[in-house]
This record gives C-alpha cells, structure tokens and sequence, in this order.
C-alpha cells in the first residue's frame, strides 16, 4: 500500500497484465470479428453498395453483383483471419508477460492489419472481375 492507501502498479500481482497489453488484446479480438462479421452481412444476397460498412472502393461500388462477391471473398479470408489472430492473441496472453506480452500484441496487431491488407486486395481482385464480365456482357449485348 502506498501512503494514499492505494495499491503499486508494480505489486500487482494477480494478472501481471498491463493496461497496454489488455488493449492490444482488445484490438486482435475487435479487428478481425468486427471485419468478419461486416463482411459476412454485406455478402448477403439483399446487400447493396453502402457507405458506411464494407470495403468501399471504386471496383466493389459498381454494382450490387461486384458488392457481394467482394465481400463474399473477403469473407473466405477473414474466417482465417479471425481464427489465427485471436487464437495467437489469446495464447500469448496465457502464455506471455509483462513486457514480452506488449511486445507479441504489437507484433500480432501489424500481422492483423498486413493480413486485412491482402484480404482488401483479394476482395477488391474478385470484384474487378465480375466488373470486367459485365463489361464483357454488356459490349456483346450491344
């Protein structure tokens, strides 16, 4: 006890988990489930190019068709995304601490944001091609 009757941060010692590392979990377990369940809404058959979730670029907002199949694809990723990331994160949490524990959620976060990165581009690939097959479609119709 310190002399204002409240307890060291040092002395802590039922978790050993710092205020930083419990972020860090929160963001490897918020990122990937909040990315895989927007993902698995928009590719649902009604879905329609929105501008508040989803993967907001040019190829995945010209049509309905290119919205969903991106979004379809992303999803495929993400599943192993969310099982990968929380998954380690959780390990590391049991397994890790102190500072070696901040140092693997760090370390786990850059891997989540390079691995939604190339989720992104895979989703954004799927929807240039239904773009080019209804580009496609619609030249020999005319």
């Amino acid at each position: 006890m310190t002399r204002h009757g409240l307890k060291d941060a040092r002395s802590n010692k039922m978790t050993g988990v710092s205020v930083t590392a419990w972020v860090m979990f929160g963001l490897n377990i918020v990122t990937p489930v909040s990315v895989a369940v927007t993902s698995l809404v928009q590719s649902r058959p009604k879905a329609k190019p929105t501008h508040w979730a989803g993967i907001r670029v040019a190829a995945t907002m010209r049509s309905p068709a290119a919205w969903r199949v991106a979004h379809r694809a992303a999803f495929r990723w993400s599943r192993f995304d969310l099982i990968g990331v929380c998954g380690a994160a959780l390990i590391c949490l049991l397994l890790l601490r102190a500072r070696w524990l901040v140092l693997a959620e760090c370390v786990l976060y850059a891997c989540c944001l390079v691995s939604l990165a190339l989720n992104t581009w895979h989703a954004v690939k799927a929807a240039e091609a239904v773009g080019s097959l209804d580009a496609a479609g619609r030249s020999c119709r005319n």
